[in-house]
């Protein structure tokens, strides 16, 4: 079996979890003896060809208005103009046929499609070639990939959305097989119509526990107690609600490490939200691994629907304990209780009331780390790859 990713983004390139899964999923399956390659995009430059880790790599250049990854404050005619060009994109479409030719796969597997665009399982819609797209993020459904406007999640897919994605609805006729990497995820496309004539399945985000350090020991219930953030910093990321929350328990001996990168402009308002400056620290950068040995709470904050939040099995895999938004694919990963607690998202109050009952005596006696590995177990790579592999060689 020869298997085909296309991926917009793949490593070196990280700009999240989705580009590392990929990576995870086709090395993985290369390791089998299976051949494997990988469509990617750049931003510029000449078409390249590698073979890195066990797998073809084929690097072509993006020919968009602007590269979508990086940077922001475009004007609205050039964000018009990238929407539709990524509805039916005819160049990526033309590069997937040349590499198809190439590789002649019997499996097509669509990751990340933002720059390439729906217009890729019409292409990959041959004799003999099965289709499958992994759903790790919202734009085939929504142009800004959120599922949220106007200060709140959008439930359905609005009318407006509907209108402009739906030349993505139609290509998805052509998918032999969808896989959610949650429920919420997978859900909220079928529910909107998207791939009607496809299997469907759920498989977590792949988390290679070997390498995300050791385990640490739960919070004793003495001294000050840390709790932390790391992701990118923008608002829908929730960080601002977060600080609320902090600022709300002055009476509690706790502090708040915040990880990742922002804009000048976002850092400088998250820093003056807190009524207290040192007890929110801003660190920047900083490897997870590092980062989760200094904490003793993960929070997950997002105000945004997260189709399923990958930092919560790697919390789980340093035993720390989890605080989580209800919202989007998230609560499917917390055992409230035993693996963390949720609370409603945006809602600072409702945030420090959860907090309140991770630190009491009650909260702290229940949560369980052994369990924590019983739930990463699904998440393991040789899980993920196994799963995968049957969806490939089903007939």
């Amino acid at each position: 079996m020869t298997v085909l990713f296309v991926s917009n983004v793949y490593p070196p390139k990280v700009y999240g979890g989705a580009e590392l899964s990929t990576h995870a999923l086709a090395t993985g399956i290369a390791k089998t003896g299976r051949r494997v390659a990988v469509l990617t995009l750049t931003d510029g430059g000449p078409a390249e060809q590698a073979h890195e880790d066990g797998v073809d790599v084929f690097r072509v250049p993006a020919a968009l208005p602007y590269w979508p990854f990086e940077g922001g404050g475009r004007p609205v005619h050039k964000k018009l103009a990238f929407h539709l060009w990524d509805n039916a994109n005819l160049d990526a479409a033309g590069k997937l046929k040349q590499v198809m030719d190439t590789v002649r796969p019997d499996v097509v597997s669509t990751q990340g499609l933002m720059g390439v665009s729906a217009l890729a399982w019409k292409v990959a819609k041959r004799p003999g070639v099965r289709v499958v797209h992994s759903i790790r993020e919202y734009n085939l459904l929504c142009p800004k990939s959120l599922m949220y406007a106007n200060g709140k999640i959008c439930m359905s897919q609005c009318g407006g959305c509907r209108t402009f994605t739906m030349p993505r609805s139609h290509f998805s006729k052509s998918v032999d097989a969808v896989v959610g990497n949650s429920q919420y995820a997978l859900d909220a496309h079928t529910s909107a119509g998207y791939f009607p004539r496809a299997e469907r399945y759920v498989v977590p985000p792949t988390i290679d526990v070997a390498k995300l350090g050791p385990r640490k020991p739960l919070y004793a219930g003495q001294g000050p107690i840390t709790v932390g953030f790391i992701g990118r910093l923008t608002p829908e990321k929730g960080v601002e609600s977060l600080i609320d929350a902090i600022n709300l328990l002055a009476d509690k001996p706790v502090r708040l490490l915040v990880a990742g990168k922002a804009s000048p402009e976002y850092l400088a308002e998250l820093k003056a939200r807190a009524v207290d400056p040192e007890r929110v620290e801003f660190m920047g950068w900083i490897s997870p691994k590092d980062f989760f040995a200094r904490i003793d709470f993960l929070v997950a904050p997002s105000i945004w629907p997260e189709p399923a939040g990958r930092i919560i099995p790697e919390a789980y895999a340093h035993g720390v304990p989890v605080l989580a938004a209800r919202a989007g694919g998230m609560p499917e990963s917390i055992v409230e209780g035993r693996t963390g607690w949720l609370f409603a998202p945006n809602d600072a109050a409702d945030l420090a009331r959860a907090l309140n009952r991770a630190i009491s005596a009650e909260g702290l006696g229940g949560i369980d780390q052994d369990h924590m590995g019983e739930l990463l177990t699904d998440r393991g790579a040789e899980v993920s790859l196994s799963r995968y592999l049957e969806i490939f060689e089903r007939a």
